[in-house]
């Protein structure tokens, strides 16, 4: 919460200092407790009618007035209704569709489409998302392949795959995570063989061919490509052969994490089925925002 009044509070100086009227778009990049400004924009966003729908406040329209010489008060804009639910807003993207292509994510515009869903809260708000945006999510247990070079990564990966286990997930790990994620206590692990190991059996292509795996987790590490040249190749084979399949992927270690959270949160509750209506009419009264 004070990460979103901070970036309120910028946003505003940034607004007065370059004196606009009327929309603006700004990218924030926020790290270690520090918000960054990568741009600003003089312009509509994408998300103007998302952040309108789940405010219950016209945006477009109150942009417009104000272009055209109103003032804040004069169209009673100087507050933003209080809302007691939460809005998520999730890209489509169409790696599918473009052969060869890695479902790796960068900061590129790479997405082909967005969806966004309300929810009680945020665990609720982001599984209904994700469904959404057609990235099937296994709510009820299912097969979670964990592939992942490095020491580091497989301790940051541990906590992440012991929470799958608990809720009843069959971890599926290529050997050396598989060995590590073993050693620390974790059960329910099964070895399966890397790509470039067909003779080996459990492999890792047959099982996604077969869809006998329901999600796979695959953190993508950084490094020269001459370093990793083996092992990124082994593990992009694995993207790829799990997208043209339609098995989601997560290769963000914040994205694992956000996702295991929401599925526990989620367990054994219903999601609740709402009109936007429904939402627009809890909306609490507007509280002041701007002098």
């Amino acid at each position: 919460e004070n990460m979103v009044h901070k970036v309120e509070d910028y946003s505003k100086k940034i607004a007065r200092a370059l004196n606009i009227r009327g929309p603006f778009n700004i990218q924030y990049l926020v790290k270690d407790g520090e918000a960054f400004v990568i741009e600003c924009n003089l312009r509509s966003s994408r998300s103007m009618p998302y952040v309108s729908k789940t405010k219950g406040i016209n945006l477009m329209e109150k942009a417009a007035a104000v272009m055209l010489g109103k003032k804040l008060k004069d169209i009673n804009a100087l507050h933003a209704p209080e809302i007691n639910h939460t809005g998520i807003k999730v890209p489509q993207f169409s790696f599918m569709r473009l052969e060869g292509a890695d479902p790796v994510l960068g900061v590129e515009m790479v997405s082909t489409g967005e969806v966004a869903c309300l929810g009680e809260n945020f665990d609720e708000a982001f599984l209904k998302a994700l469904q959404a945006a057609e990235f099937e999510i296994p709510l009820n247990g299912g097969n979670v392949l964990i592939s992942v070079g490095g020491r580091e990564l497989k301790d940051k990966l541990l906590p992440i795959a012991r929470e799958f286990s608990e809720m009843g997930y069959r971890i599926y790990a290529t050997e050396h995570t598989a060995e590590a994620f073993i050693r620390e206590g974790l059960e329910n692990v099964e070895t399966v063989y890397k790509m470039r190991e067909s003779q080996r059996k459990p492999n890792i292509r047959d099982y996604l061919i077969n869809r006998k795996i329901d999600l796979v987790i695959n953190i993508v590490r950084s490094g020269t490509l001459e370093k990793f040249a083996e092992m990124m190749t082994d593990e992009y084979i694995i993207r790829r052969i799990a997208t043209e399949y339609n098995i989601p992927v997560v290769t963000n270690l914040k994205m694992a994490n956000a996702l295991v959270k929401a599925l526990k949160s989620m367990r054994n509750k219903q999601m609740t089925v709402k009109s936007l209506n429904e939402y627009m009419e809890k909306i609490e009264k507007p509280t002041v925002i701007s002098k």
